[in-house]
């Protein structure tokens, strides 16, 4: 979980500085889309809505959506911080 949300910092923080490439963006898709799943599966409705946001925005990217990853990879850590 932790890489996870390491992942998710690390591709807010290269989509702020806009640099961004198509690898980082489909892996960092890809993890968000795992923790969507699996968070709202075991009980963690509130964090999975938010890497679900995550997801969504990393689909179809655009200079606006992008910078509201940062705001949302905080918002997921903090949900999921008092059980990591």
């Amino acid at each position: 979980m932790r890489e996870r949300l390491a992942l998710l910092d690390r591709t807010a923080l290269l989509a702020a500085s806009g640099r961004l490439d198509e690898t980082d963006r489909a892996e960092a898709q890809s993890v968000a889309h795992k923790l969507s799943g699996n968070l709202g599966m075991f009980g963690y409705g509130d964090a999975g809505s938010v890497a679900g946001k995550i997801e969504e925005i990393l689909k179809v990217p655009t200079p606006q959506t992008l910078l509201h990853l940062a705001t949302l990879a905080r918002e997921l850590r903090a949900i999921l911080a008092p059980h990591l």
